[in-house]
């Protein structure tokens, strides 16, 4: 049996009402997904310097590591690079012994830059005021890999201070 063009109005009206309803309980949902973000998920925080300088000369160490199929320690020969980086003479400068850090130097023919994982190891802080502070780092990376140190035109550091939420970045300064 046929239903009157009235009928079939209401019965999409009615589907209509469900159906914004659910695109409300979803927008709602991703709302308050970003509100947890903001208030709970923290963000790594770093200290930047472009103001870097390598020494040459490298140091072999071993270091035991996790192996790549099942976990067990395997000793790994590396080398150590040191890097000094200066960063503008602040008091309230977070950066502390054993934090690590991230070394990116810029290959010369501009085909990308490379990372090395580094770890603070001296802070050097200047008598006078308008002196820059000096932060020795150790890049670590393995030796049977290319030095990525060398055919570089610069680079900078970046040094883990702390993690804060989004929330404790824009509002609590």
């Amino acid at each position: 049996m046929a239903q009157s063009f009235f009928q079939t109005m209401h019965s999409r009206k009615l589907q209509l009402q469900d159906l914004s309803v659910v695109w409300f309980s979803i927008s709602c949902f991703v709302f308050f997904l970003l509100i947890y973000w903001l208030m709970f998920i923290p963000a790594t925080v770093y200290e930047f310097s472009q103001d870097i300088s390598v020494q040459s000369g490298t140091k072999m160490i071993h270091k035991m590591l996790p192996g790549k199929w099942h976990g067990v320690l395997k000793n790994y020969k590396m080398k150590q690079r040191i890097v000094l980086a200066n960063f503008k003479n602040d008091p309230f400068l977070r950066i502390r012994s054993g934090q690590y850090a991230w070394i990116r130097m810029i290959d010369m023919k501009g085909k990308g830059s490379y990372f090395i994982p580094s770890v603070v190891t001296q802070i050097r802080r200047p008598e006078k005021q308008n002196e820059d502070i000096q932060v020795t780092l150790h890049g670590v990376y393995f030796s049977a890999y290319n030095d990525p140190f060398e055919n570089t035109e610069g680079g900078e550091v970046m040094i883990e201070i702390g993690k804060k939420t989004p929330f404790e970045l824009f509002f609590c300064h």
